[in-house]
Order: structure tokens, then sequence, then C-alpha cells
């Protein structure tokens, strides 16, 4: 039987996020528009006490940004995670494997997400230079603070066309987008014009085809090939670039991997070990209580008792 957990893990559009992760609230029902899978906008202070504490790692099949300008907010991406600040934007692309911890209860800012629809009339070589929209790109754009009342008057014009029902209003807003982001990319630090096998290239290009292959390959040799390098080059680039080991990023993503089959699907656990490349299910239920303090069965009862996991088809 082929491995392709790819596609077991359901990924969700913006109505069946805030259905599936949010209480029920008149604040949603006027927020969601026919076209909120496309585009939505809130602000976090309106929202965020209807969300729950911690999201579980789920895929999305939109992109979404967070600009904080009060408290404290926690994201993770992938296998990373971060604490986002005042004057930060946080950019989470689609498909990309994502969670969220505890947030600050004072948190203020704004939310926003968009499919790549939107950004469809962009040129690409704008849409290039976009680089916290790319899953290899860094996810965190600190603003200068004199530099904020720019950024947070395109957010508000953006506000105001989503919260109006008018005649162009999604061509505006994606305007208004394309404006923001290319005064992002100010403040972007150029990557780095070395040779393309520096050890941070070699490194985000690991861990993003770690993301893309973990389901069909757990081989460090496997990966070495694909980016046309030895296996110690590739462990001793990753190592300096993270302190940690080819192998460990491995583990990390299955660790993520496996948190988001038992939180998001209904299959056995042994079908979850089996995709994941691990075929004695003892081990796996060994390292995943090693790395989380529960075992696998004990994990999904806690989403389960959360409310979060899907009935079985």
């Amino acid at each position: 039987m082929e491995r392709d957990n790819q596609s077991l893990i359901p990924t969700l559009s913006a109505k069946e996020l805030v259905e599936r992760f949010s209480v029920q609230d008149r604040y949603w029902d006027q927020a969601m528009f026919e076209d909120f899978n496309q585009f939505g906008f809130h602000r976090l202070e309106h929202t965020q006490h209807l969300m729950i504490e911690a999201l579980p790692p789920h895929r999305k099949n939109f992109h979404d940004f967070f600009f904080i300008t009060k408290g404290v907010l926690h994201r993770g991406r992938g296998v990373d995670s971060y604490e986002v600040r005042p004057h930060t934007f946080c950019f989470i692309p689609a498909h990309q494997i994502t969670y969220a911890a505890l947030t600050s209860s004072d948190v203020e800012g704004f939310a926003c997400h968009f499919t790549d629809k939107l950004l469809a009339g962009m040129q690409e070589t704008t849409l290039q230079k976009l680089d916290f929209l790319h899953l290899d790109g860094q996810p965190l754009v600190e603003v200068p603070a004199h530099h904020t009342p720019t950024l947070i008057y395109l957010l508000e014009r953006i506000e105001a066309e989503f919260i109006q029902d008018l005649e162009n209003k999604y061509e505006l807003i994606a305007a208004y987008l394309q404006t923001l982001f290319l005064e992002l990319t100010r403040f972007i630090a150029p990557r780095s014009h070395k040779a393309a096998k520096s050890n941070e290239t070699i490194t985000a290009r690991y861990k993003q085809l770690l993301a893309q292959h973990i389901q069909t390959t757990q081989s460090i040799q496997d990966y070495a090939e694909m980016l046309g390098i030895t296996p110690n080059h590739l462990n001793k680039c990753v190592k300096q670039v993270t302190s940690r080991t080819a192998r460990d990023w491995i583990q990390e993503v299955i660790l993520l991997e496996s948190k988001v089959l038992l939180a998001q699907t209904t299959l056995p656990i042994a079908e979850i070990s089996f995709r994941l490349g691990i075929t004695d299910q003892s081990y796996f239920g060994r390292f995943f209580k090693k790395k989380t303090g529960h075992t696998p069965s004990q994990y999904r009862k806690m989403i389960e008792m959360s409310g979060f996991l899907p009935e079985p088809s």
C-alpha cells in the first residue's frame, strides 16, 4: 500500500477553521461573507476570546498574516515556532502545517487571510519579492515604529473595503494588499548572494523537502541526493545553522505530522505509524511518548475531549 499522508490530513478552508476551532458567535455570522473562504479580515481583540487557547496542528488552503500592535502571539509554522510582538507581521503560507500556542489576553492587532486568487493580478516579478509568502521564506517582518502608522492606514483601508459591499471591492483590496506587501519588502533583509549552496539556503531547502516527502522517505541519504550534496555536508550545514542534526529534524517532522494525523483524522494508530514510515507500532508509541509525554492514544483522547476530532466517516 502506498503511503500518502499528505492527502489524508484535511486541508481546511477559512470557514472550516472557524467552525472547528472557535466558539460560534454573532461576530462570525456577520464577518463570514459569501467570499469568506477567499478573503477575510478581523481585529484580534474582537476574536481572541472566541478561539480556543491553543490551535492543534493543522493545514489550511489559504495564506494568512497577523500584525500585532499590543500583546504577544505565539505561532508555529512547520517545525519552527515564533513569538510575535508589537510592530511585527507574521505570515503563514497556504498548505503549511501550523498551530497556535497561548496568546496573551491583551493581544491587539489585525488578522487577514486570502487565497492565491486574490494575488492573480500581481506580476510574477512582484510575487517573487514577497519572501514571506514562500514556504522557505522568513515569516516575521518587523516594522520600525515610525513606519507603523503608514501600514496601519493601509490595513484600515483594507478593513473598510471588506466591511462595505461596494463595487470593485476585491479589486481595491488586492491593490491595497499589493501596496502593503511592497512596503514590507523594504524591511526584509535581502537573501544572501553567496553561493546557492550556502548553509542557510541548504537548511531552509532541507526543511521544505522534509515537509514534502517525509511520508515517503526518512533517509538523510535521499534528502542529500535531492539537494545534490553529500549526507555529511547536509548534516554539517543543518547543525551549523540550527545546532541540531539532520536526523533531529526528521524526527521533529515525523512528530508534527503524527500530531496532525491523530488530531485531524480517525485513522487507527497502526495506520498512522505505517503512513509515517514506521512499521513497528510499539516503537512509534515509545517515540511519541518520549517526545510529548503522552502515548498516541492519550494525545488523541485529549483532542477528542476538546471536541476537535472529526466524526468517523
